[in-house]
């Protein structure tokens, strides 16, 4: 008997490592149908999961060569077992989308994932935007005609209402079921107590018509569709208003607590977003006058509070960026709306990081929403100790043109970190307010390369004229100009000709026409520059120091000085 039950667990075995392959590549097959729904076709995080479908796809291949799916409403059966379910997402979920156009049986042989993966799954995903007048998934792949993948199916369209019906109860005569009798029976005598009489019931003389009998079916659907904690959640917040004991009303709101937590715990954020504008109602509405009614209202606001700790933010953040997570856009929009300033650090670590997530432009409006309402924690934050948040602080008080950043951004230009320095000079340059303009002096002198350029272009392009005299005293640093490559020099002298106005054609005059005993005492870069910078000051005395330049037998120089006398750079 021990020898028969050993023998029996030794031949299971190989079968449920089967299924669970099976089950794998099936959820494999899901996530990248989802990719596909949401990304483009050069999308990385699309690549990855259909790679990884067929990656499971080789899995399966090592116990069978041939995998044979049954398909019903919300399942897909292989050999009588349940290998993939998706019954929540109803009318969204992979098998009624198979199971809808007739699709019965998907056959999948070895091989399939290398030329039939991607093709059956964009065809999956054309039929969610199909139109009444477009070809039906079973067209569609007879069309396809992919190797290693058949399939069984029912003709004609499927019935929800009729054809339903005779899938489970056989058909019968009215009239074998229901017998009239015109009086009462002897015993032992007429049809079974269980058959239907007909006089048992009463017709009345008017039938609803389709209209009615259209709003009636809608209105059932919508009460069977309805969370019934939207009316719990309701209730209670109704009795946190009423005029009840102290105690009734508190432990309304820890109820209303409860059903809060419950809901981020499962991700379901339409419910979250929901009570959060309940309590906020509640809170306008609620005047301020006895000590009970203090007490009911600071626990009413410490629900937002709640919503609004990193680690709940984080949570939500971490669902979204792994695509666990897709909401509703309103719905997010309505959570995202009610959050409080100390959900900005996961939030900005969520922007300052390398998220790919579909939700990342919802997330990014919030953050901007609370960054703008709350500037001066948004200014703290640029100095964080987590890189993540210090850089999407960074970024957004960029973007918003935030002046309560500049002290900040200025702290930063002495950071180590060159790649840092050089996104406080980007953010500075975007800020462009005259602190921002002041603190980007102190770039001119940067040891980074980088740095020095970017904040020479930022000067530039802002003809922050109190840049004049640090400029002048760089100019004029004979050792700079020839450790300077080529375009940090065209860089330096495009903010000096910028911002120096008549003031600074002499010395560039100098630089371009200036004779020694053997020629021209400055190179053919340093004088092209020279005469380029002149160009940006356009006056008069500039428009002279040119000309002069402008027979030179320099053919770079010369080329610069007619860009320049042109109005180029």
């Amino acid at each position: 008997m021990s020898k028969s039950i050993s023998e029996a667990e030794r031949s299971a075995e190989p079968r449920a490592v089967l299924l669970q392959s099976i089950q794998d590549a099936l959820k494999s097959v899901s996530k990248a149908f989802r990719a596909m729904s949401l990304y483009m076709a050069n999308n990385p995080v699309r690549a990855t999961t259909l790679e990884n479908a067929a990656k499971a796809f080789v899995d399966v291949w090592k116990h069978t060569e041939s995998l044979e799916l049954r398909v019903t409403e919300n399942s897909l059966f292989y050999e009588g077992d349940s290998v993939y379910t998706d019954a929540d997402r109803g009318t969204e979920g992979l098998p009624w989308l198979l199971y809808r156009d007739g699709l019965r049986t998907l056959t999948f042989n070895a091989g399939f994932e290398k030329g039939s993966l991607e093709a059956f799954l964009a065809i999956l995903k054309r039929m969610r935007s199909i139109s009444p007048d477009d070809d039906d998934l079973v067209t569609l792949l007879w069309v396809a005609n992919l190797p290693n993948f058949s399939y069984q199916h029912i003709e004609g369209p499927l019935d929800s209402s009729a054809n339903a019906v005779d899938r489970s109860t056989p058909k019968c005569d009215v009239a074998v079921r229901a017998t009239i009798v015109a009086e009462s029976a002897q015993v032992g005598e007429g049809p079974p107590p269980a058959v239907i009489r007909m006089e048992d019931f009463d017709p009345t003389l008017y039938f609803l018509d389709a209209r009615e009998s259209d709003y009636l079916l809608d209105e059932v659907k919508r009460e069977y569709n309805t969370d019934p904690r939207i009316r719990v959640v309701g209730a209670l917040f109704e009795i946190t208003a009423m005029n009840v004991a102290l105690n009734f009303r508190l432990e309304a709101v820890e109820n209303i607590e409860r059903v809060l937590v419950e809901s981020l715990s499962g991700n379901d954020f339409p419910m979250v977003a929901m009570i959060t504008r309940y309590a906020i109602e509640s809170s306008k509405n609620r005047s301020a006058g006895t000590e009970e009614s203090t007490a009911v209202r600071n626990a009413v606001a410490s629900l937002l509070e709640k919503l609004s700790e990193p680690s709940t933010i984080s949570q939500l953040l971490e669902a979204l960026d792994s695509h666990e997570l897709s909401p509703a856009t309103e719905a997010l929009q309505d959570l995202f709306a009610q959050l409080r300033p100390n959900a900005l650090p996961p939030l900005l670590a969520f922007l300052g990081g390398k998220s790919q997530s579909a939700s990342r432009a919802q997330v990014e409006a919030a953050t901007r929403r609370l960054a703008s309402a709350y500037s001066v924690e948004l200014a703290r934050l640029i100095g964080s100790a987590d890189e993540a948040i210090a850089r999407g602080a960074l970024s957004l008080a960029a973007s918003l043109g935030t002046h309560a950043a500049v002290p900040q951004l200025a702290q930063l230009l002495g950071s180590k970190d060159s790649a840092l320095r050089s996104e406080a000079v980007s953010a500075l340059r975007d800020i462009g307010s005259p602190g921002a303009l002041q603190a980007l002096e102190r770039t001119i002198g940067d040891s980074d390369r980088e740095v020095r350029v970017l904040g020479l272009r930022a000067i530039a392009g802002h003809r922050h004229v109190g840049a004049f005299p640090k400029l002048r005293a760089l100019l004029q640093n004979k050792r700079t100009l020839r450790n300077s490559d080529r375009s940090e020099k065209l860089v330096l002298f495009e903010a000096y000709g910028a911002v120096c106005g008549d003031a600074g054609v002499p010395e560039l005059d100098a630089l371009l026409n200036g004779k020694g005993m053997f020629g021209h005492r400055e190179s053919s870069d340093v004088r092209a520059c020279a005469a380029l910078a002149l160009g940006q000051v356009d006056s008069a005395s500039s428009l002279n120091a040119l000309q002069r330049a402008a027979d030179t037998n320099d053919t770079v120089v010369r080329s610069a000085v007619s860009r320049a006398m042109k109005g180029g750079t």
